[in-house]
């Protein structure tokens, strides 16, 4: 239930410390038996459908001021309860504002606004500061302005192509300590989870009072759920899970309850972890034990939250599947506040929901065993940079890439990522099994040839490198993709390899004088490309378009009825992602209108991929 700003109680805020402090807020009263006790579940990086657990009436949840909102007395019982880890949230950039005037602390958030791990590990603070702030009200993190960088697009598997921030001007970090300082959309009062106990009694809390329950593991999410929504305005109960972070390697997995009267089920290689550990993390943790395993590409993604329950896709996908192909187990509390051990022997609809339904859907996850691979041969990774003050020439290496190298690229076994700014474009790629700088230069030298040849004002670098593992090759992948402290939208699109393979124009033996002769898929993408970045460049210079090489063989022969995700998936060779991008003081109209204009651009591609998904 959405409310005026004029109507919102907010509590007093006093200082986190990561301990747990309660801050009064209204008087409690007895909870009405008519109103539904199941908390609503929203999770960063999962899917944008309604939760199972959401009413569809929004006044039967309890708001804070109302009466039925609980006392500080069952605040304080709730904090006992969980061993003294409720937080009363405050937003991150309070300390830079009076009365809460702090200027180490305010300096501390400088320097860390735009640093993805520091956001990731504050309770207040989202990837996207957007998502602190409530239709127009807040006191967002950020400099008053973008950066211009990309992300690795895991906002789960959706159908949605679109997503927009619900906030718009807040107070950011410029020098103006008096502004006013909102809170926004940050939840009242967060629970630091340590146990599973923790999440179980969160839940019963929440459904006693009727209070909406928010997820947040870390990471970004690009549509907000980790708030609670759009109209929660604050009034949820976080659960924080970043803090589970078991990682235990394990050489001989056996799912829960298998049947093994024989002794026959021997298990395979897997890693069980914790919900709040991050894909960086990860990645070190299997390559000790000469593994590797389906993560994303930006390092601060909680892995076994809202990325592989949304999907979850990779620079390693394209040989061994999404993240969700790869779930052996789940451990989940549901809204009954029950623990459940999901696999594909017991409790299988959960199992088959959870593994592309969207973090936060069915369930809070708390641990997952996750399927390894042996060590990659041998890991090279190509790093080409492009950048023009011309922006036709950024035009035709983009072209280029789509319309002619990107396929042979693709088969030769590069995966990774294109990003594309108005003056820049920067190619990280990586090959599993090339053992020598020579063979892969040699993949690029025509592409190099060609963009060197459009104008004498481009600069292109290369470095190609050699690695003993994939771990050392990730770290190529961190600098393209610093997420933290943006303000974005994005649009994206799953381009199946059909598309490629055929013309999306007339068949050549039909051509006329009047007839162009027809395009080939790539031509046409590249055509798209061209005209979308047209559509938003003139109001949006600083957005940029990701083309994500994620798909193939591992994701097409991944068995596609065994999990949730959106069936496209299994055709798709290529993601394009479209990313406006605006600074903080930008007003909230001015964000809908960038939202409406990006996903009317974006109709180009879905014109072009009837079927296909987001």
């Amino acid at each position: 239930m959405g409310r005026a700003a004029s109507r919102r109680r907010t509590p007093s805020i006093v200082k986190h410390d990561d301990d747990l402090i309660v801050a009064p807020t209204a008087s409690s009263a007895s909870f009405s038996s008519g109103v539904d006790a199941a908390p609503a579940l929203n999770n960063s990086n999962s899917s944008g459908r309604p939760s199972a657990f959401s009413s569809t009436n929004a006044q039967c949840r309890c708001r804070s001021n109302q009466p039925c909102w609980p006392s500080a007395t069952a605040w304080a019982s709730l904090n006992t309860t969980v061993g003294g880890r409720l937080i009363a949230t405050h937003p991150g950039s309070q300390p830079c504002h009076d009365p809460f005037y702090d200027r180490k602390a305010c300096e501390a958030v400088h320097q860390n606004s735009h640093n993805a791990t520091w956001r990731g590990d504050q309770p207040g603070v989202y990837m996207f500061p957007m998502w602190e702030q409530y239709r127009g009200q807040g006191c967002t993190l950020g400099n008053g302005h973008g950066h211009g960088h990309g992300n690795d697009g895991n906002d789960g598997n959706d159908g949605n192509d679109t997503h927009v921030a619900s906030g718009g001007v807040g107070c950011d970090l410029l020098p103006q300590q008096q502004q006013p300082c909102e809170r926004g959309s940050v939840p009242l009062y967060t629970v630091r989870v340590a146990t599973v106990e923790d999440v179980q009694a969160s839940i019963r809390f929440a459904a006693q009072y009727s209070i909406q329950i928010a997820v947040k593991n870390t990471g970004h999410d690009f549509m907000g759920r980790h708030n609670g929504g759009e109209d929660a305005g604050g009034d949820v109960l976080s659960v924080w899970t970043r803090f589970l972070n078991r990682i235990q390697v394990v050489d001989h997995f056996v799912p829960e309850a298998t049947s093994n009267p024989s002794g026959s089920a021997t298990g395979q290689p897997a890693v069980i972890i914790g919900a709040g550990v991050i894909g960086s993390d990860l990645y070190r943790a299997v390559g000790e034990h000469g593994r590797v395993v389906v993560a994303g590409a930006e390092g601060t993604v909680g892995i076994a939250g809202g990325y592989c329950m949304g999907g979850g896709h990779g620079p390693l996908a394209r040989s061994h599947g999404l993240c969700a192909d790869n779930v052996l187990q789940y451990t989940v509390v549901t809204v009954d506040g029950q623990v459940r051990r999901v696999n594909a022997v017991q409790h299988q609809d959960l199992f088959w929901a959870l593994r592309g339904g969207g973090g936060g859907t069915f369930g809070i996850v708390v641990e997952a065993v996750l399927r390894t691979f042996p060590a990659l041969p041998a890991v090279a990774s190509a790093r080409i940079t492009i950048t023009s003050w011309d922006r036709s020439v950024i035009q035709g290496a983009l072209s280029r890439i789509a319309a002619q190298d990107y396929e042979r690229w693709w088969d030769e076994g590069w995966s990774g990522y294109v990003l594309a700014t108005t003056f820049r474009v920067e190619m990280i790629l990586l090959h599993g099994n090339r053992t020598s700088h020579s063979a892969s230069r040699e993949s690029f030298a025509r592409f190099v040839q060609q963009v060197r040849a459009l104008s004498c004002l481009v600069t292109v670098t290369e470095q190609y490198q050699q690695y003993p593992s994939f771990y050392d090759s990730f770290n190529h992948f961190k600098d393209l993709l610093p997420i933290g402290g943006m303000n974005v939208i994005t649009a994206t699109r799953l381009i199946p390899r059909d598309f490629f393979d055929s013309s999306s124009r007339p068949h050549a033996s039909t051509a006329s004088p009047q007839t162009p002769p027809p395009m080939s898929g790539a031509d046409t993408l590249a055509a798209a490309l061209h005209q979308i970045q047209d559509d938003v460049h003139p109001f949006n210079p600083t957005g940029f378009v990701i083309m994500s090489m994620v798909g193939g063989k591992g994701v097409a022969g991944a068995d596609a009825g065994a999990v949730s995700v959106s069936p496209a998936w299994r055709r798709t060779q290529l993601m394009v992602t479209t990313v406006v991008e605006w600074p903080e003081t930008e007003k909230y109209a001015v964000q809908q209108n960038s939202k409406q204009t990006l996903s009317k651009a974006m109709d180009r591609l879905r014109q072009l991929t009837p079927g296909s998904g987001a």
